[in-house]
């Protein structure tokens, strides 16, 4: 989903869910997993056209999980 705080700013927040079926059909290119992420976006800030975004993400799948963040 995407909220806008006036013109130039916006923040979007989302969230997936990968299940199996059969928990036995886990395999390295089939897995069930979970994401989510927060996204800051900065529009139009110092020239028309140019946006900055940070970005930040966490997936989880099993006992395994990751955290990033970008920009």
């Amino acid at each position: 989903m995407r909220k806008l705080f006036g013109i130039h700013y916006a923040i979007d927040l989302g969230y997936f869910e990968r299940t199996l079926l059969d928990s036995k059909q886990e395999s390295a290119f089939n897995r069930a997993y979970r994401r989510s992420y927060a996204v800051l976006d900065m529009i139009d800030l110092v020239f028309d056209g140019l946006s900055f975004s940070i970005t930040g993400e966490q997936w989880k799948s099993g006992p395994q999980s990751f955290k990033l963040s970008g920009f």
